[in-house]
């Protein structure tokens, strides 16, 4: 069941996703997401697990925001993925010592 959505609700960065060919990548990031945040929680426990979980969000919000910027959304839009790369790039280098 699909529904049709106007253009102007999508929003500039929905549109400009497909010319970049990364439409389908979205339920993998999604996925990739969701394994890091429930590797963050149980690395409380294992210690192994969180520096992976930390580590790999790290490296996917730093592309998330070097894609951000390749379609030209500007830096308020981009503040989100530097803010949590920053974050999980913290956790990764604070757990590895």
């Amino acid at each position: 069941m699909s529904q049709n959505i106007p253009l102007r609700s999508i929003g500039k960065s929905n549109l400009m996703i497909t010319p970049v060919g990364l439409t389908k990548s979205g339920l993998l990031t999604a996925i990739l997401e969701i394994a890091g945040a429930l590797g963050l929680i149980s690395g409380i426990w294992f210690h192994a697990v969180l520096l992976i979980s930390s580590g790999g969000l790290a490296l996917l919000l730093f592309f998330g925001f070097l894609v951000r910027l390749k379609v030209k959304d500007g830096l308020l839009m981009s503040l989100p993925a530097l803010f949590y790369f920053a974050l999980n790039s913290y956790i990764f280098l604070l757990a590895g010592f």
